[in-house]
């Protein structure tokens, strides 16, 4: 069995990697069979052809119905093809298969995290977590595991928690833009506005191009420090980076006309105000 293809095949497709070479080959049934049924999976999935890649995989199971690694490809080419229901379903063989499985248990987590299961998607973190450090093995998810944690923390109404987890998180990473976003709203979800204006600084230091950031710090700079001026800069930086109004812009028009308006500015916060209401 070729295992950087089946590798490569994973995270290309899914974007999150397996188990170690070693622990990988301990798992994968020696006959040539199931070897030629991999590789001819893997090279249909390469080409796009995801339904071919489970014939192939189904092929797999049927006569190896413990291979963790197939049920785990089964599940990474049901989820593109949009199956959600099927993708979990193969993620639960894939563990009940091999519980050391730490990236299925990341990908089972993940899947609740998009579901808004936050509790049980926290449980299935924790598990991937878990068998990492009892195997040794490191993969490339704990950071972006610790970012959604925190996410999912202070959704549950658990703050401190969550901060916990963010620190962690950038601990690991600290060149992740989105962990620093993530505590940043939260500082100043907790009236911490200084804290919540040096983690936004990092984010944008890190990627000037989220308009997220941009919009918050003005919030930040404009409710929680009174610093008019530099909140009107961030409003223009989310107007510039957002010309079709997708996310913040209309708010950001509006606010920066509110803080013009305040400034004696009246005829360029009018102007604002009708960008805020979409006129010409």
């Amino acid at each position: 069995m070729k295992f950087n293809e089946l590798r490569d095949f994973i995270e290309e497709t899914w974007s999150l990697p397996v188990l170690t070479r070693e622990e990988l080959e301990d798992l994968l049934e020696p006959e040539e069979d199931v070897r030629m049924l991999f590789e001819k999976g893997l090279q249909a999935g390469r080409e796009g052809s995801h339904k071919g890649a489970l014939k192939y995989f189904d092929k797999i199971t049927k006569s190896h119905p413990k291979n963790a690694e197939a049920w785990w490809c089964k599940a990474v080419s049901h989820d593109k093809l949009g199956e959600k229901e099927e993708s979990f379903t193969c993620l639960d063989k894939a563990i009940e298969f091999n519980c050391k499985f730490s990236d299925a248990w990341y990908a089972k987590g993940e899947e609740l995290f998009q579901m808004g299961e936050y509790e049980e998607a926290i449980k299935c973190y924790d598990k991937g977590l878990e068998w990492e450090a009892r195997i040794g093995y490191v993969s490339e998810q704990p950071a972006r595991i610790w970012t959604n944690k925190g996410i999912m923390f202070a959704e549950l109404g658990n703050d401190e928690e969550a901060l916990k987890c963010l620190d962690k998180a950038i601990k690991l990473d600290p060149t992740d833009p989105g962990s620093w976003y993530v505590k940043g709203i939260i500082h100043y979800k907790l009236g911490e506005h200084e804290q919540a204006i040096t983690c936004l600084d990092k984010a944008t230091e890190l990627d000037p191009t989220d308009k997220e950031a941009w919009y918050s710090k003005g919030m930040v700079l404009k409710v929680g420090l009174g610093n008019d001026v530099e909140a009107i800069k961030c409003y223009d930086k989310a107007i510039e980076l957002d010309p079709k109004r997708e996310v913040k812009a209309p708010s950001a028009w509006q606010n920066k006309g509110i803080l013009l308006q305040k400034l004696g500015k009246h005829e360029e916060a009018n102007e604002c105000f009708k960008k805020w209401l979409g006129e010409p």
